[in-house]
């Protein structure tokens, strides 16, 4: 690949990274005015945010 294609992979990259970042944050906003738990993972280990900001472990989706 010369140069060219590698800045142009490059920008490709960062405009993808971008848009996918966007959409993300917008799912999470639209969640909490919704009062959706937001999952997300830390260590290997998943964890869900609930509408009143805590964080907690349990699936809230769980009937146990």
């Amino acid at each position: 690949m010369t140069e060219h294609d590698w800045n142009n992979l490059r920008k490709d990259v960062l405009f993808f990274k971008k848009v996918g970042n966007d959409a993300i944050h917008k799912a999470i906003e639209n969640n909490r005015k919704k009062g959706i738990p937001n999952s997300f993972t830390r260590n290997g280990k998943l964890f869900w945010e609930m509408p009143d900001g805590s964080i907690t472990h349990i699936d809230p989706n769980s009937s146990s």
